[in-house]
């Protein structure tokens, strides 16, 4: 995704529109990255994120337990991210959201993608990490879902 001369802020920016442009489209999200991939999140990639991420979130269908790591609410991610949230509305609207319902709904993940490009300030590392931190966990939960949809 990263072009000759494209800045770490340009590819946030296009991953932004990319994902805007499908959405008003009626095109699955599934055709951007992370989503476009069985990529998953795993122990050895979170080990040093503890701090970040938890894989205590699951779904259970019958006797079966698919497990995802997600957004761990006890820990300093979500004191940063509200310390965040103090200047962004995004921000401020999805760290409050998740803190009380430990997910993200499909309608809050269409309202992300169309803000994204004008509410967030990707020249910022703090907001780029938000926007991955947000991503990979949701893919995350998508492909634990996809697994619990093939049992």
């Amino acid at each position: 995704m990263n072009r000759k001369g494209e800045t770490v802020k340009d590819s946030y920016e296009y991953h932004c529109w990319k994902l805007r442009s499908d959405l008003l489209q009626n095109n699955p999200i599934s055709l951007n990255y992370p989503y476009n991939s069985n990529f998953t999140l795993t122990k050895d990639m979170t080990q040093g994120l503890s701090s970040i991420w938890t894989d205590k979130c699951g779904f259970k269908k019958e006797d079966e337990v698919i497990n995802f790591f997600c957004i761990d609410v006890q820990q300093k991610v979500m004191d940063y991210f509200t310390a965040l949230s103090e200047e962004n509305g995004v921000i401020h609207y999805y760290t409050k959201s998740y803190k009380e319902n430990k997910n993200f709904t499909p309608d809050e993940v269409k309202q992300l993608v169309m803000t994204s490009v004008e509410e967030m300030d990707f020249s910022r590392i703090d907001h780029q990490l938000f926007h991955m931190i947000f991503h990979l966990s949701l893919n995350d939960e998508q492909q634990a879902s996809k697994k619990l949809a093939s049992l």
